[in-house]
């Protein structure tokens, strides 16, 4: 009985520091990018307007963007309202949408660097920089606490996942990631329900760091992910004009297309396993390469293809 009980608290326990973990996390997540938007939106709508002309251009306006923000999300509900707007031509905002999809691999590389050591003292900065009557400085401060909470979130969670992780039950259910589509199902259910690949990534990366799930396992789940996070942009395109709706198909197409061909790669070559090979030393830093050579190489195979992905939105979509 004693046993039972001992186990009992044990799971009460984890799952309560992994709640608080995620709550950590999501705060991180939340700072970080409404601190950055707060001052960037109507610059960062000046310059999309302006500077994307070219389909390569915008869709290195798209990845800076996506970078200093940290949400393709965020990045791409801008595009759709200046699209429903008429400030935007069809074919800019999906060279745009693309860049972001690799601006949005920024966040998850920074977690696999880990500062987790720094982050009492960026938190600390943060809350000092939030006190000054400056905006600016309250943005930065803001998203410095963010970003401190991100760490300690991460830390929270692994920690806890490490002793729930050796339960029959989880195991199981972490056992059955390793089929492939099960894996890509989990990754886009997941995204789709907190609708942040940046939040996603980050409890992938902190249930490797415990050992609670495989770098293959998690591999099939970051392809799921990408095409999770188009679900922001499909209720953003609600009560919207057809070239809107036409954004998010070819959002979708993009991912699901990457998805495809890395799902592809990944069971009929030893492409998982020389990437392993490579980053044998750091589990965190394997998944957001996985991450981001993803969105690099769906975005260098599909940008030169825009006109096309274009035109089968367009016929998709009839005007």
């Amino acid at each position: 009985m004693a046993g039972v009980n001992f186990v009992v608290n044990m799971i009460l326990e984890s799952l309560f520091n992994m709640l608080g973990g995620l709550g950590l996390f999501l705060f991180g997540v939340r700072e970080m990018t409404q601190s950055f938007a707060r001052v960037s939106n109507s610059l960062f709508r000046e310059m999309i307007s302006k500077v994307t002309c070219n389909k390569y251009m915008a869709a290195f306006v798209g990845f800076v963007i996506t970078a200093i923000v940290q949400s393709s999300s965020a990045v791409t509900v801008i595009v759709i309202g200046m699209l429903d707007a008429g400030l935007m031509e069809l074919t800019q905002a999906a060279a745009v949408i693309m860049g972001a999809n690799v601006g949005t691999t920024v966040t998850p590389l920074i977690m696999a660097i880990n500062l987790l050591g720094f982050a009492p003292l960026i938190i600390f900065g943060g809350v000092v920089l939030e006190s000054l009557n400056w905006d600016a400085f309250k943005a930065v401060g803001s998203a410095l606490l963010g970003f401190g909470m991100l760490f300690l979130g991460m830390n929270m969670i692994s920690s806890a996942a490490r002793p729930i992780s050796t339960l029959p039950v989880v195991g199981e259910f972490l056992m059955s990631l390793s089929n492939p589509f099960i894996g890509v199902l989990f990754g886009v259910t997941f995204t789709a329900v907190v609708q942040s690949s940046s939040v996603s990534m980050g409890l992938l990366e902190a249930l490797s760091l415990a050992g609670a799930i495989s770098f293959r396992n998690a591999a099939f789940a970051v392809y799921g992910q990408n095409i999770g996070t188009c679900v922001t942009t499909l209720i953003a395109s609600f009560e919207t004009k057809k070239s809107a709706k036409r954004a998010v198909i070819i959002h979708f197409l993009f991912n699901l297309i990457g998805a495809t061909v890395f799902t592809c790669l990944s069971l009929i070559t030893p492409f998982l396993q020389v990437f392993e090979a490579v980053f044998a030393q750091n589990v965190m830093l394997k998944i957001s390469a996985l991450h981001i050579l993803f969105n690099i190489v769906s975005t260098a195979i599909l940008l030169p293809f825009n006109d096309v992905l274009v035109k089968f939105a367009c016929k998709l979509v009839s005007a």
